[in-house]
């Protein structure tokens, strides 16, 4: 005879076994321990949300994981390759799809490595190779250059300026972007409105207060 028992966690613990015969009439009791192992987790499905990921935007690295211990407790670190610290996510009990938020300053590509442990000391590890895009409508060189001659000055507020004023019912940007038209979004949201113009003199006066110089285009807007 073969009895079948889960159990849901990694435990050791006792298992009385009662046999009762009757004709004729006998029993019997036995004590057995029974030793459960850990299974590890299985990181089975790595992907962003959106599909594309642009610079300066917000998007979800999403994990799906299987794991029989239903009362395991998890945890993931990830690593950007961004240079910034290792993040950690601890999963409620019971949760098997985890959403991480996260944005890039700089367009590129990133070798993302995520780590998933149990309670039990079960690990599980993948990669996922992200590549950022700069939005369409923003100079990947510069964001504050609008007409892409290299230099951030005023005439780059009067271009923008003048196409927010011409268009004030239509911020969004068509796409795609024509060749040769001016690079209105500092943003990134895909439209040209009074804050990108904002933006562009935000920065000449930055600059020229002595805060600005080469290299200094990939910080956050917050930075400044």
């Amino acid at each position: 005879m073969t009895i079948f028992a889960g159990y849901r966690d990694e435990a050791t613990s006792p298992a009385d076994v009662y046999v009762l015969n009757l004709a004729p009439l006998a029993s019997d009791t036995e004590t057995l321990t029974v030793t459960v192992a850990n299974v590890a987790p299985v990181i089975t499905s790595l992907s962003t949300d959106p599909e594309l990921v642009l610079r300066n935007r917000t998007f979800a690295l999403e994990l799906i994981f299987s794991d029989p211990g239903t009362l395991d407790v998890h945890q993931i670190t990830i690593d950007w390759d961004d240079g910034n610290p290792l993040q950690v996510v601890t999963v409620p009990v019971g949760d098997r799809t985890v959403g991480v938020s996260h944005s890039y300053v700089t367009a590129g590509e990133y070798s993302v490595t995520v780590s998933l442990y149990d309670d039990d000391a079960g690990s599980a590890a993948d990669d996922i190779i992200i590549i950022t895009a700069t939005p369409e409508w923003q100079n990947p060189a510069s964001r504050w250059d609008i007409n892409d001659d290299g230099a951030i000055a005023p005439l780059d507020v009067l271009i923008l300026i003048n196409y927010v004023n011409t268009h004030p019912d239509a911020p969004a940007l068509p796409m795609p972007r024509p060749d040769g038209a001016p690079y209105y979004d500092v943003t990134g949201d895909d439209s040209a409105t009074p804050e990108d113009a904002l933006w562009v003199i935000h920065e000449i006066n930055y600059r020229l207060s002595g805060g600005g110089g080469e290299g200094e285009d990939d910080l956050p807007f917050a930075a400044r």
